[in-house]
């Protein structure tokens, strides 16, 4: 079980199967994360993390993916539709804030 912050105040559990797989070589590490199970709110979770580095230019560089499905996003009463625009900007903000979350871990794991 994971806790996700949705916003101030509003953290839930989200209750999630999660396959991770890594690969790394000497200049390269990738990371997939996508779920196989979620028991609400998402009809899938996925994240893809690549981190290579450069030696010659002594450079880094991190991409980072992630991919979230709603169920609700696809609900087709008024009131889901209604919804629908703040339900997205939610989803992109709250995504961001995951993201920079694991950019520090990651960051803070490199020193």
């Amino acid at each position: 079980m994971r806790r996700l912050d949705f916003g101030p105040g509003k953290m839930r559990p989200v209750r999630q199967v999660l396959d991770r797989r890594f690969a790394s070589s000497p200049d390269e590490a990738v990371v997939w994360l996508r779920d196989a199970y979620s028991a609400h709110y998402f009809d899938s979770w996925g994240e893809w993390i690549d981190l290579s580095c450069d030696p010659k230019s002594r450079s880094l560089v991190l991409v980072q993916v992630l991919l979230v499905e709603l169920d609700l996003m696809k609900d087709t009463d008024i009131f889901s539709k209604l919804g629908r625009g703040k339900m997205k900007s939610a989803v992109e903000e709250n995504g961001s804030h995951y993201l920079d979350q694991t950019f520090q871990k990651i960051k803070a794991g490199l020193n």
